[in-house]
């Protein structure tokens, strides 16, 4: 029965109005079978009203278990008993694993019956390789098992085969149901830094405290991976007591390793830069890094990974992106999922402050790459890292995709509300961005508040990290049109904090009427975003300099500041560039020298929500013109609403693809990875609903997105 069904049928039976909460533990613990259904009924209304959603009565599920197997399991051939006997405990299997348990290697005819049949058995997979009993038959197996006085399973053997496999969760989930916690901390010891390589770290951790104190005493490894599983999760106070109980334990043994002297080492860093001691961090962390070529701990990747955060803190840029890049490499190496998803994420980020965006993208979609082939059989953790889906908020507002922009920025919203003080202040800085560029001032105006008043609580290694929250708010002020007094304070010397507060600076006296203020707040701004190469800021100076010009009515000067800054803009697509100076810049728009900006950023610029205007026009070039760009002088006519625009970097590919090059050819040409072209063209198919590259191409040309293509007339 479907669960509409199962609640016409409960009414029939004198359950007038079945409550939600006693029908979802009906239909869950039933999955709709009529004779289930019937049997818990036949309990009563008054026992089944007393069902939540935690499950129905003992009674009825005892009931159950006595009626599958008298029923149903009873009557299945001796052997297919046997093999279900054994391979009960399992969450999921396949043959291989089956064979692997049994010591045999005729699981995959059983498991065929069981499918043929539609024996509660659960196909997981499209190929229906990988399987589930349902609840209902594992727990008539096991009654079965009990009445017959048979021996149980053994669970060691089960689990190290799941631990073979990989499957790690699988085997610990099975362990807990041993009365003896030794099997589960011997196997925690074995799976544990993998699990925290895969991402799995909470998961770890509600395993390490289901453990008697006992066990951390036997084995004070256990503590080393409780602390590295806190740390994953950015939960930091807790771990000096750890690192001191974890010392003391050691002590008492002779036969402590180097190995964890070096993890231990590295621990210590964390608590110097929670005690604000950031140089002592970065010489610890130096130091671990060059001892770690002698010891056998996989932790280069998470040494990078800190040293290069540090040195980002600090704003040491360039060394940062180095130790950063170091990190993923290593990551990689290492099988380091979390620690390649968290350097990608702050790398990505200090990508999108130096307007590196089609960079940042990219490495973000090689990465994605990567990641899809690291969990090919078991389970993908449910986390994100905050610091990548920022950046790529930041990235596709900068690039004038909001739409896809939000896609990013929706996931850290369902988990702001539990997160960590950085995370959550993160969260609502990129969502005040997003906003503001979508003209919700009130609510960017909130958020930015929201992380202004957690921001005054927080110690220095929250605060040496977060974006300037006082720059972006005077922003959401100058956008409205309101009258600052004067130019906050800025709380960091870091090199983007005075950048944006030189931006800040300019607007506001240009905004009072005092270029000459202006102008000397633009020479710092200039001068630093040369040195830290940031294209984006460099980019933002050339255009700020032109309203300056024209203030001045120097125009033929200001014409040329802002074609410089449309040219910096253009190699990255930086499509927000003239927010939110759309009037002011349109009559410098109408200006602009033919042919020195490409025709194709002009008209990003012009599609955007912020293209320049003047008189309700928009402007192209040095002329008013259509939405529609132009290819050979074929008005190139839009592919179906549903159809994504691809990216330059798409473009491109696509154009080597219609030459016939292979992939290999095509990476050496672009100067990209053979797996960021692979990237790119599944890209490619996705957005334009692509089974292959072929078809990709025919639909490029049919719809005019090559060069030299023109659109099908008929299409739309």
């Amino acid at each position: 029965f479907s669960p509409e069904e199962t609640m016409a049928y409960c009414q029939e039976r004198g359950i007038a109005s079945p409550s939600g909460e006693f029908l979802a533990a009906l239909q869950n613990q039933t999955s709709g079978w009529i004779a289930a259904l019937h049997l818990a009924l036949d309990r009563g209304a008054a026992a089944t009203e007393d069902a939540s959603s935690s499950g129905l009565p003992r009674e009825f599920q005892t009931d159950l278990s006595e009626y599958m197997a008298a029923e149903v399991f009873s009557e299945l051939e001796e052997e297919l008993q046997e093999f279900i006997l054994d391979v009960y405990p399992l969450r999921r299997f396949d043959a291989a694993l089956c064979d692997r348990i049994r010591g045999r290697e005729d699981s995959q005819r059983f498991i065929q019956t069981l499918l043929q049949r539609d024996l509660f058995v659960i196909a997981l997979d499209e190929q229906r390789s990988w399987v589930k009993l349902h609840a209902l038959f594992r727990d008539a197996a096991a009654l079965t098992l009990h009445q017959l006085g048979l021996n149980e399973p053994d669970l060691s053997l089960i689990a190290t085969a799941l631990t073979e496999r990989g499957m790690h969760l699988d085997a610990l989930e099975l362990l807990l149901e041993e009365q003896d916690w030794r099997p589960l901390a011997s196997c925690l010891l074995t799976t544990g830094n993998a699990l925290i390589r895969q991402g799995f770290h909470l998961n770890l951790l509600d395993f390490l405290n289901r453990l008697p104190e006992e066990a951390m005493r036997q084995f004070p490894r256990l503590l080393l991976l409780q602390a590295w599983s806190l740390v994953y999760d950015n939960r930091f106070s807790a771990l000096p007591e750890l690192i001191k109980r974890a010392r003391l334990l050691f002590a008492d043994q002779t036969d402590t390793d180097v190995d964890v002297r070096v993890e231990l080492k590295l621990l210590d860093a964390y608590v110097e830069r929670q005690s604000l001691r950031f140089d002592k961090a970065i010489d610890l962390t130096r130091s671990v890094i060059s001892q770690l070529d002698a010891a056998d701990v996989p932790l280069k990747s998470l040494a990078y990974f800190n040293l290069g955060t540090d040195l980002y803190r600090q704003g040491e840029i360039s060394e940062a992106c180095e130790m950063l890049r170091h990190a993923i490499n290593q990551g990689k190496l290492e099988q380091r999922f979390s620690t390649v998803l968290s350097s990608l994420g702050l790398l990505v980020w200090i990508y999108q402050l130096k307007g590196h965006f089609i960079e940042g993208i990219n490495q973000y979609r090689s990465i994605q790459t990567w990641a899809a082939s690291f969990h090919p059989e078991g389970e993908t953790p449910d986390v994100i890292s905050c610091w990548l889906n920022s950046a790529l908020v930041m990235i596709h507002t900068a690039q004038g995709k909001l739409d896809t922009a939000s896609s990013f920025l929706k996931p850290m919203l369902r988990f702001v509300e539990g997160a960590e003080p950085l995370q959550k202040i993160l969260t609502w800085y990129v969502e005040a961005e997003w906003a503001r560029h979508t003209g919700q001032l009130k609510r960017a105006r909130e958020k930015l508040q929201l992380a202004n008043d957690l921001l005054e609580f927080q110690t220095p290694d929250v605060s040496t990290l977060v974006p300037p929250l006082p720059m972006a708010l005077s922003k959401v002020r100058l956008d409205s049109d309101e009258d600052l007094g004067g130019l906050p304070a800025s709380q960091s010397k870091h090199p983007y904090w005075v950048m944006e507060q030189e931006v800040v600076s300019v607007r506001l006296a240009l905004k009072q009427g005092n270029p000459e203020k202006a102008e000397s707040s633009l020479l710092r701004l200039q001068e630093l975003a040369k040195t830290v190469g940031s294209l984006r800021f460099q980019a933002l100076g050339h255009l700020l300099k032109a309203l300056v010009l024209e203030g001045r009515k120097d125009s033929a000067n200001a014409v040329s500041a802002l074609e410089q800054a449309l040219l910096i803009g253009e190699t990255n697509d930086y499509i927000s560039l003239l927010f939110p100076y759309s009037q002011e810049i349109g009559a410098l728009m109408e200006r602009l020298s033919p042919g020195r900006i490409s025709e194709e950023y002009l008209a990003h610029l012009n599609q955007s929500e912020f293209a320049p205007r003047i008189a309700g026009s928009q402007v192209v070039g040095n002329s008013e013109t259509s939405l529609a760009a132009t290819r050979n002088g074929a008005p190139v006519s839009a592919p179906p609403d549903f159809v994504e625009e691809l990216s330059r970097r798409e473009l491109e590919v696509l154009k080597e693809l219609e030459e016939g090059h292979p992939n290999k050819v095509i990476a050496q040409k672009l100067s990209l990875s053979p797996a960021t072209v692979k990237a790119h063209l599944r890209n490619i198919n996705a957005k334009l609903g692509a089974r292959n590259r072929t078809e990709a191409l025919s639909l490029a040309r049919k719809w005019g997105m090559l060069p030299n293509s023109t659109p099908d007339s008929q299409d739309k």
